[in-house]
């Protein structure tokens, strides 16, 4: 046994003396220099040709791809019944695949000014020169927009005419109000048609966006003015497959045109339950009890954030009227009026009032004004907007922030017009 240990230890000390003795290791080395996080982009670039009545214009755009800033595709100073448009967009994002959302947002429908022949239109009355959303122009303007993707000869995608049955339409109709339009995202693409697909990346996709004054109007537009706002919105689709393009929820809209008030529950005073004089007439919402805070809420329907606008008048300055919103019963509620005190902005939380008054524009009492409060729930921020102008944020503190809306007025009494509700 010792011999054999002896043995092994003398291996084990020749095999100790051979490591120490060589120096050459095997070895060997990698670098990998200057790495490079580099962000890609999704830069949204817009061109456009336009034709007014079939012939280049001036009064409508024509421009290559660049960002927009000031350019307006629409800009005519004189159309009249029979005329008609188009503006071929194209529309490319540098340099990543990306969903694609488009909404046309009317900012006015002025009257402008009342000429004789246009007073001689039946139910047309006097331009109101405090009043934005008047006109008739914006009702009868007939927009029609589709994806020009046709490539069957002799078309081609881009050239600007509608071929029926291989261009695919997106909208034909006139814009009633805010209209949000899907061209790509997790639920539709309006070019290829595939659900889920993005638009690719450095890939001009053409719009046709045409529109038409048909003949038959007649003088019930003259002087009107229609403004909109255009929008294209492009986000990144990568790690983003659930994007849906801004829908609107919930849409309310009354302009009593039919002489009836179906969807509304009208309602009694807050302070002593007594019932408003609550009727239409002339295609307008009128009340004019002399009590205080007269509501009427849209039935069966609760918001929370929201954007809520009304034409509303004030007939006297003793009243006030405007929107109520947020109503959980009459001891939790919300209301933004018009009054003599100016523009008040209430709450009521669990039957304790809190009214604050800003002193302007001041009113003329028994002239049309267009009030519009966009609310926030999350944060119990109303912007409030006069005749497409904002005023001023006010927060309410009521932690209850979900309920009933509609209109509220009172003592002089009032009226209302072209109410419209848009849950957020």
């Amino acid at each position: 046994m010792k011999r054999i240990l002896y043995s092994l230890l003398s291996i084990g000390v020749i095999s100790t003396i051979v490591v120490f003795v060589s120096n050459a290791f095997f070895s060997d080395t990698e670098t990998s220099t200057g790495n490079v996080f580099k962000a890609g982009k999704v830069d949204l670039l817009v061109d456009s040709i336009c034709s007014y009545n079939g012939q280049p214009s001036d009064e409508c755009g024509t421009w290559g791809s660049i960002n927009l800033t000031s350019e307006k595709f629409f800009n005519f100073s004189d159309i009249k019944p029979g005329d008609y448009g188009e503006n071929t967009i194209s529309l490319k994002v540098d340099n990543n695949p990306s969903w694609l959302c488009m909404t046309i947002s009317p900012t006015a429908n002025d009257d402008v000014n009342s000429t004789e022949p246009e007073l001689e239109e039946i139910g047309e009355t006097s331009e109101n020169p405090f009043d934005i959303l008047d006109g008739e122009l914006r009702q009868n303007l007939i927009f029609h927009i589709w994806a020009d993707v046709c490539d069957t000869a002799p078309a081609v995608p881009g050239d600007d005419i509608y071929q029926a049955d291989c261009d695919k339409e997106i909208s034909n109709n006139v814009f009633e109000g805010l209209t949000p339009l899907t061209l790509a995202d997790s639920t539709q693409n309006a070019f290829t048609g595939n659900a889920g697909e993005p638009i690719n990346g450095n890939q001009n996709y053409y719009l046709g966006f045409g529109w038409s004054l048909p003949s038959e109007v007649g003088n019930v537009v003259q002087t009107d003015n229609f403004i909109a706002d255009i929008l294209f919105q492009a986000e990144q689709s990568r790690n983003n497959n659930n994007f849906v393009c801004p829908k609107i929820n919930n849409v309310f809209f009354d302009d009593f045109n039919d002489d009836n008030a179906d969807g509304w529950w009208l309602g009694y005073a807050l302070k002593d339950h007594l019932w408003g004089n609550w009727r239409v007439k002339d295609g307008i919402l009128i009340q004019d009890t002399g009590d205080d805070g007269v509501m009427a809420l849209i039935e069966n329907h609760q918001f929370s954030s929201q954007t809520i606008e009304t034409k509303v008048r004030v007939d006297g300055p003793s009243g006030g009227g405007g929107v109520i919103l947020w109503f959980q019963e009459d001891n939790n509620l919300v209301a933004v009026t018009l009054s003599g005190n100016g523009l008040e902005a209430a709450e009521n939380i669990n039957g304790t009032w809190s009214n604050t008054n800003y002193p302007y524009p001041p009113f003329i009492f028994g002239t049309w004004y267009e009030l519009k409060v966009v609310a926030d729930s999350t944060s119990g921020n109303l912007d409030i907007y006069l005749d497409g102008n904002y005023l001023i944020t006010h927060t309410m503190n009521t932690p209850n922030r979900t309920g009933q809306s509609g209109v509220i007025n009172g003592n002089a009494g009032g009226a209302f017009d072209n109410f419209s509700l848009i849950s957020n």
